[in-house]
């Protein structure tokens, strides 16, 4: 494979570093469609997505689910993403791992997550997960650092639910002057119907101004899920769709389009058993 030319990898690397200012947080772009389809919202997510975006979530599962997500930053090779998770319920909780790498050789996002999560009565569910972070630059080196994260989802009603987290909450650095900026999350789901479930997050990093996401789900039939999302802070929207078998499988695809940057197409398969 004919590797890029340096400046072409100092505008990929551009890029990395661009999208991690935009979106304020380390760790951000894992997930596929399952999160790009809403641009980005996802503390409500239940099941074994949630692992991405709130552990809290982890609860929906019964007995064990697996997933695999992978997409493209504004369609470039080079900013190519994957993550797999997969998580266990046990009458002690619900225990769950995933790994993700965003980038290539050149420059390189990984992380590796242990979740935990279990419910406290049948209205509130809570979970966290241990994160280890590593960034290869093949230029300066490797560095690593870990954090944490916590969440929780609030059932206030048959149609209304609150859901929150917090990530890295304590300082989490790489080197003496470069570090991991903490994000807190609030959100709203309101579901007036079995059909449609409307979603507002409100987002503020640590070092960016309060983001507010906007979105919209829709069961267009028993086995089809159509997302829209929007935060037009940073100018993001997203589109997804996606289909499920046996309530077991489920495929979703969804494109990330921001005005400036490009299109983020991305794809999401998991399997839950019961």
């Amino acid at each position: 494979m004919k590797k890029p030319s340096y400046f072409k990898a100092w505008i990929i690397t551009l890029l990395m570093a661009v999208t991690q200012c935009a979106y304020s947080q380390t760790g951000s772009n894992f997930g596929g469609a399952h999160v790009m389809s809403m641009a980005r919202a996802g503390i409500h997510l239940k099941g074994i997505e949630s692992i991405y975006a709130n552990a809290a979530g982890l609860t929906d599962l019964t007995s064990w689910g697996a997933d695999i997500s992978a997409g493209q930053l504004y369609g470039l090779d080079e900013l190519s993403i994957v993550s797999l998770a997969v998580a266990k319920s046990t009458k002690y909780g619900t225990f769950g791992i995933m790994a993700g790498q965003a980038g290539y050789d050149v420059f390189n996002e990984q992380k590796i997550g242990i979740a935990y999560a279990r419910k406290l009565g049948s209205m509130v569910s809570i979970g966290g997960m241990i994160d280890a972070f590593k960034i290869n630059a093949q230029t300066i080196g490797s560095f690593n650092a870990m954090t944490f994260e916590l969440g929780g989802q609030v059932k206030i009603n048959k149609t209304v639910s609150i859901n929150t987290s917090v990530f890295s909450p304590l300082q989490a650095k790489y080197t003496e002057n470069t570090g991991i900026g903490s994000r807190f999350k609030l959100g709203l789901m309101y579901s007036p119907t079995q059909k449609v479930s409307i979603v507002f997050e409100a987002d503020k990093p640590e070092f960016a101004d309060m983001q507010i996401i906007g979105g919209v789900s829709y069961k267009a039939h028993p086995t089809i899920n159509i997302n829209l999302g929007a935060n037009p802070i940073i100018n993001s929207y997203g589109i997804g769709i996606s289909w499920q078998w046996q309530n077991k499988v489920k495929i979703g695809t969804s494109a990330l389009i921001h005005q400036t940057l490009g299109t983020s197409p991305a794809i999401s398969i998991n399997y839950r058993d019961k």
